[in-house]
């Protein structure tokens, strides 16, 4: 990507959570700022679900960058744990503790011995699950017995359980009732609002040092926030296809048309756009088909077929005229 061409100092719209890409929208932080409410108020385990893409491991890179010194923080990823054994492994690699050629409960109680005495040394051990959703019954168990660690009144251990909505169901079942119990925080992560994913486009080109008006058009903007259906992950995608579009088309600014043909490539309906709460729908591209339709026009001759499209604004064009 040609940077200087939008005037940018560095990429935005990545495909994976980055830290510094965080965006301050309201459902992020307050599911951070209840995450280390919780860690504060000394809770055993948390729960952070929300839908694919929504921004829940950001958010968890975010809570654990928050964390004092005095915590050591563990983020297990996204791996599939079968057993109590994978997990407890993952946990003593992290650690930089023997995990090799043990058994289960040699794994188990290595664990839950340094993890006590880490708390000993006044230092509190911070474990994140990344897709929680992907662990059974049994593993879940697992960081139900972490919780059982105590000393002196203060828990060893604060977990998070981060994944798909899907998650919250299931502890809501009879065979998780247990750990379900020991949930005291529940903060979930909402899709953005058409209002807030335009704010979300827009805070990724600042941060990287865009100026959004001069790089996107209102209307670009308000195509991709709508069909981004408030999801950042594909928000990002269809900014990231914009761009390319743009930079072929030998483009500095994305416009509506770039917007749409980014929109085509991924393969989506164009949805017609409502101009406020109580205006009535229209089409997102019917004042910019209009102008294509002129500007072909211009180049047919008198049999009215357009010459081909030399660009892929020019075939975005000659789609929406037709």
């Amino acid at each position: 990507m040609d940077l200087a061409r939008f005037g940018l100092t560095s990429r935005p719209f990545r495909p994976t959570p980055v830290r510094e890409s965080y965006q301050a929208v309201p459902s992020h932080d307050d599911a951070l700022a209840e995450l280390l409410a919780a860690y504060e108020s000394d809770e055993g385990i948390a729960l952070l679900d929300g839908p694919l893409g929504s921004g829940k491991t950001l958010t968890l890179l975010r809570f654990l960058d928050a964390l004092p010194s005095s915590a050591h923080p563990i983020l297990l990823p996204p791996t599939k744990f079968h057993r109590p054994a994978d997990l407890y492994q993952a946990i003593l690699f992290d650690l930089g503790k023997p995990y090799r050629d043990l058994g289960e409960q040699e794994l188990r109680l290595n664990v839950f011995d340094h993890l006590l005495s880490e708390l000993t040394a006044k230092k509190r051990t911070v474990i994140v699950v990344d897709d929680a959703h992907l662990l059974n019954d049994n593993l879940l168990e697992e960081i139900r017995l972490l919780d059982n660690l105590e000393a002196c009144g203060a828990k060893a251990v604060f977990a998070v359980l981060a994944g798909l909505p899907e998650l919250r169901e299931r502890l809501g079942s009879v065979a998780l009732s247990a750990l379900s119990q020991r949930i005291g925080c529940r903060p979930r992560i909402e899709r953005l609002s058409r209002s807030e994913s335009a704010q979300y486009l827009r805070g990724q080109l600042e941060r990287c040092g865009g100026d959004a008006d001069s790089v996107f058009t209102d209307e670009a903007i308000e195509l991709i926030a709508v069909h981004g259906r408030g999801v950042p992950r594909v928000l990002n995608q269809l900014a990231s296809s914009a761009f390319a579009v743009a930079e072929r088309a030998g483009q500095n600014v994305i416009d509506a048309e770039v917007a749409y043909e980014a929109l085509s490539r991924a393969g989506m309906e164009i949805e017609e756009i409502e101009t406020g709460e109580s205006g009535p729908a229209r089409s997102a591209y019917s004042a910019g088909a209009a102008r294509s339709m002129d500007a072909e026009t211009s180049q047919s001759g008198e049999d009215g077929e357009s010459g081909s499209p030399r660009s892929p604004k020019q075939k975005v064009r000659k789609r929406r005229a037709a």
